[in-house]
């Protein structure tokens, strides 16, 4: 599945993501054993993203 994960060449919002995953998927965590995979280009547009990296 993730082999055919399609790249749209648009803005790289990694803050955005990573501050997604901190509000919907770890606070599950705490009642449920899950794992959260956060999958990024490597690259970070602090221009377009005004979130921080360090969210998590």
């Amino acid at each position: 599945a993730v082999k055919d994960l399609r790249w749209l060449a648009e803005a790289t919002y990694t803050g955005e993501a990573l501050q997604f995953s901190l509000n919907n998927m770890i606070s599950k965590l705490i009642t449920e054993r899950s794992i959260v995979l956060v999958l990024t280009d490597g690259r970070s547009d602090t221009l377009r993203d005004k979130v921080p990296l360090n969210v998590l």
